[in-house]
């Protein structure tokens, strides 16, 4: 049986401290606290002919104004003088998916729900738990019993009732309150890890392919010079190739084979050029974040359009530094490792008019500066680009915008 390394057990004992302290405050709530607008009793478990209520107490819950999470706990009976008795659960403990399902298939938008066993007082309570309801108004999506398509109910207090306009008139406004709030969002560039707004073109480049035909040809004329000293027989007698374990050097090499590597240079340096050029000479551009509002923006994504120009060109994705070691070498040494980059390089696609770029961020927290891109984009910039900046056109998008965040941004460009 393999042993945790101490920072394994670290880790789990992090996690069992949270749950034990979750639970802790969960049964605290259970036994301390009434029935309200995030906390509901019911004696026994939702059963077939009880999923009318089932999906009433939902929505009605869901839409509940809490910033608290709400828990409707299966089991114990709260008494009018406010007492609780703790029946239990006393037939077979019904899976979570079955609720689930049952939600999915009939409530929008949709809500995420826990459904999780808890022993208290000696006896087995259901607990039902509902986080992120912060979409409402939630309905019935399709006609289930004697509930019609678009009933919606919402608890208030230890009631719940059917929601009024007055209601969705409050949804709209918390709604617009919160993507106030959330829009305030500065956005700035990162390039090659560090702020900044300006950047200059790339220059001295000076290719794989080029630097190889400069070697092929400076063997060649020395050769040719050397050669041309020697009598016929004996020019013929020198001017072969001289193999080599592990692979053979230009200054091996015959001049009919160098003049026929020379006219072949650019095609058997293409991938060292691309390389060069893409990952040694280019700009590792990324965007940082920040949400200066007061709530989380969930599920962002960004999207982000650069015309198109001569001399400019983003990288569609990562290639690996080409490995021309001889074989021998190969052999006799540890292997490259190969950097799955790519696979969190973000979506580039070239258009019509330029590219566009796409990536999913996950949530933004407030205040926590968050990278767009998990591994930057590559950028080039070349002498023959025109302009004197390059715009970016940005827009964000999140689980709680009605439409997404636009911005643009300029990177100087210095010649």
């Amino acid at each position: 049986m393999r042993r945790l390394s101490e920072n394994s057990k670290c880790k789990l004992s992090h996690v069992y401290k949270l749950q034990t302290i979750f639970m802790a405050s969960l049964e605290q709530i259970i036994l301390e606290e009434y029935e309200g607008p995030n906390l509901d009793f019911k004696a026994i478990q939702y059963k077939k002919e009880k999923f009318e209520d089932f999906l009433i107490d939902i929505v009605s819950m869901a839409n509940a104004i809490t910033k608290k999470t709400k828990n409707i706990i299966i089991g114990v009976n709260a008494l009018p003088s406010g007492k609780k008795d703790f029946v239990g659960i006393q037939d077979d403990f019904i899976d979570e998916a079955t609720y689930q399902q049952l939600t999915n298939e009939n409530i929008e938008p949709e809500i995420q729900l826990c459904y999780f066993p808890l022993r208290i007082n000696g006896v087995l309570l259901g607990v039902f738990s509902l986080t992120n309801c912060d979409n409402p108004p939630y309905m019935l999506k399709k006609d289930y019993g004697k509930l019609k398509r678009g009933d919606s109910f919402i608890r208030k207090g230890s009631h719940q009732t059917r929601i009024t306009r007055k209601d969705i008139d409050h949804f709209y406004q918390l709604s617009n309150e919160k993507r106030q709030k959330i829009e305030e969002l500065k956005i700035a560039f990162l390039i090659n890890g560090k702020n900044s707004s300006s950047l200059k073109i790339i220059e001295d480049i000076k290719l794989p392919s080029k630097k190889a035909a400069d070697k092929i040809k400076r063997i060649l004329e020395e050769k040719e010079a050397k050669l041309a000293l020697l009598p016929p027989l004996q020019r013929l007698m020198f001017d072969k190739d001289i193999p080599q374990i592990g692979g053979m050097p230009y200054e091996n090499r015959s001049t009919k084979t160098l003049r026929e590597d020379f006219e072949k240079v650019k095609e058997t340096y293409q991938e060292d050029d691309l390389y060069y050029l893409q990952e040694e000479k280019s700009y590792k551009i990324n965007f940082e974040l920040l949400n200066t509002g007061k709530v989380y923006l969930e599920d962002s994504s960004i999207e982000i359009e650069v015309a198109a120009n001569k001399g400019f060109a983003i990288v569609s994705k990562i290639i690996l530094k080409p490995d021309r070691r001889s074989f021998v070498s190969k052999i006799n040494s540890v292997p490259i490792p190969i950097i799955p980059e790519n696979i969190h390089y973000p979506e580039v696609k070239k258009t019509e008019v330029g590219y566009r770029i796409f990536a999913s961020i996950g949530n933004l927290k407030h205040l926590l500066p968050t990278k767009a891109f998990i591994t930057p984009i590559r950028i080039i910039v070349t002498e023959e680009y025109p302009l004197n900046e390059l715009t970016f056109k940005i827009r964000v998008f999140g689980k709680s915008l009605e439409t997404p965040i636009e911005s643009q941004l300029q990177l100087t460009v210095l010649k």
